[in-house]
């Protein structure tokens, strides 16, 4: 018999989502992941998938290993910001210019640089 579909699987499945996502951005991955919370390597792939809901017990330590917000984890808060990029520029090996970048931007070189 088929199963029928919940409002609830639709949140797992959106909260799995963001763990998936998350844990592309911070280069870790499922097993990191089981490790560092304390649970079974499948609890996590299940999480993913959303066939299973993430326990509310599991939210603080996920969250925290993910560095996200419980709220960003269930769908009430904004994403991470992500760490600041720097572009240095050097002259004869000294530091000429350093340049915070906060968001993601199209940088464009050209003139003599370019070549």
């Amino acid at each position: 018999m088929p199963r029928i579909k919940h409002k609830n699987d639709e949140f797992a499945a959106e909260i799995g989502n963001r763990i998936r996502v998350r844990l592309v951005e911070i280069k870790k991955d499922s097993v990191w992941l089981a490790e560092t919370v304390g649970v079974n390597r499948n609890t996590v792939y299940r999480w993913q998938k959303g066939e299973i809901p993430l326990h509310t017990l599991n939210l603080p330590a996920v969250a925290k290993a993910l560095n996200v917000s419980i709220a960003y984890l269930v769908g009430e808060g904004e994403p991470p910001t992500r760490d600041p990029v720097f572009l240095v520029v050097e002259k004869n090996g000294v530091e000429q210019i350093r340049i915070r970048i906060e968001q993601d931007v199209e940088i464009r070189i050209e003139g003599e640089a370019a070549k």
